[in-house]
C-alpha cells in the first residue's frame, strides 16, 4: 500500500467477493467506498513513510489449487478510503 495519510491501515482478505457499502457506518468513507471482499482474515499492517506491506506464505501442497482469494486494502483515517478489490487464484 502507498500514499498513505497515516491512519490505521487495513488488509481484508476473503475466500468470496462480496459489495457492502462503508459509509453507513460512519468512518470517514465517502459514498461511493465499499468492502468488496468476504472479510475471513483482517490484518492491520505498520506503516512507515506513506507505506506498508504484507505478504502470505502459501505452502507448495496441490490440495491448495484451484483456491481463489480476494483482498481489498484500506486505511481508516479522519478521511478513509478502500482500494479496488483483488482476485487471484492458486495454481
Amino acid at each position: 500500500m502507498q500514499n498513505l495519510a497515516g491512519g490505521l491501515a487495513v488488509l481484508v482478505t476473503g475466500f468470496g467477493p462480496q459489495n457492502v457499502p462503508l459509509q453507513p457506518f460512519g468512518v470517514g468513507f465517502g459514498a461511493g467506498c465499499a468492502l468488496l471482499v468476504t472479510a475471513d482474515v483482517v490484518a492491520f499492517l505498520p506503516q512507515a513513510g506513506g507505506a506498508a506491506s504484507w505478504s502470505l506464505a502459501i505452502p507448495n501442497d496441490p490440495a491448495f489449487a484451484g483456491v481463489h482469494l480476494w483482498s481489498q486494502a484500506g486505511e481508516l483515517a479522519a478521511v478513509s478510503a478502500v482500494s479496488n478489490g483483488c482476485h487471484a487464484e492458486i495454481h
